[in-house]
């Protein structure tokens, strides 16, 4: 499996030699010298998360995982240690896939709730703007746009029956 990050010039492929050191817990002194591996981190700065994934000049880049002491798991592109292209996050609420830029959600992107909710449409900086659809768990759906992260105006159909289209209060 080949990665190619051609913004950074660089390139990381599957059979990249082993980060100095590693797997490493808590102390990130020595992550900070790794460069074009891949490598392990257990108590990522010591606060019980775990990366295992592509390292560039110390941080994580490439293709990664990431797992929160909370068991949110990111799996995924990274760039300068941050979330950015494709990716997949789950929790134990909800799960995602879509695109990130700079660490926050950007693009295309679909959601799915622990109580059947779904999502699916368009972020920008991290919250949903733009075209989308949202499946309620009981019935019904709004479709429509999105603004800084509420649904502004489109068509609502309620698992009633009742539809309504048009504008939506400041508060969604």
């Amino acid at each position: 499996m080949l990665c190619c990050f051609a913004a950074s010039g660089f390139s990381l492929n599957a059979e990249t030699r082993t980060c100095e050191g590693s797997p490493i817990t808590g102390d990130l002194t020595l992550a900070k010298q790794w460069d074009n591996c891949r490598g392990i981190i257990k108590n990522v700065d010591n606060v019980g998360g775990t990366y295992e994934g592509g390292f560039v000049r110390g941080r994580f880049h490439g293709q990664g995982k990431f797992t929160s002491k909370s068991n949110v798991i990111y799996e995924g592109q990274f760039q300068n240690g941050l979330r950015h292209g494709a990716g997949k996050v789950s929790t134990p609420t909800f799960s995602a896939s879509g695109n990130w830029l700079k660490g926050k959600p950007h693009g295309k992107a679909t959601e799915i709730f622990k109580d059947g909710s779904k999502f699916s449409g368009i972020y920008k900086n991290g919250k949903r703007n733009g075209p989308g659809r949202l499946d309620f768990s009981g019935g019904g759906f709004f479709e429509g746009l999105f603004k800084d992260g509420r649904a502004s105006s489109g068509f609502m159909a309620y698992r009633n029956g009742d539809t309504y289209e048009g504008e939506l209060s400041p508060k969604g």
